[in-house]
């Protein structure tokens, strides 16, 4: 089984509590989730803010009318480009990872033991896209 990706991303927690019209999602799309990292979660726990919160965008397939989970997600991001280093930053991690996405359209997904990944090795699909 395959899925064509659209190169449209939205937020997974909208999908999850039912913010976003179901017609608005298309198979293929991705759903971004943020996360903390160690140092963010030791932040949170500790109380201090002034730490920032740092984190990540994690990311999953919306196939099959779900969201499925996007083997091999953290090759798409070699600089770090998904992740953030206080909340205040989250935005500009976005605005980053949306060119990859945008890249990332027309390129298969395929079904494989415990979840999807791309068709094609992650970082010759970005370098053909941005030389074209």
């Amino acid at each position: 089984m395959q899925v064509e990706l659209t190169g449209r991303f939205h937020h997974y927690n909208e999908f999850k509590d039912d913010l976003i019209d179901p017609d608005e999602l298309q198979e293929g799309d991705i759903l971004i989730q943020s996360k903390l990292d160690a140092k963010g979660r030791m932040a949170v726990k500790g109380g201090n803010a002034n730490y920032g919160y740092s984190g990540y965008f994690g990311g999953f397939l919306y196939a099959d009318g779900n969201a499925r989970r996007f083997l091999k997600w953290v090759d798409l991001w070699p600089i770090g480009e998904n992740t953030f280093e206080a909340q205040q930053d989250k935005r500009s991690a976005i605005e980053a990872m949306q060119q990859a996405i945008k890249r990332l359209a027309g390129c298969k997904m395929i079904k494989v033991s415990g979840g999807w990944q791309l068709e094609r090795d992650v970082n010759e699909i970005l370098e053909r896209k941005v030389n074209e």
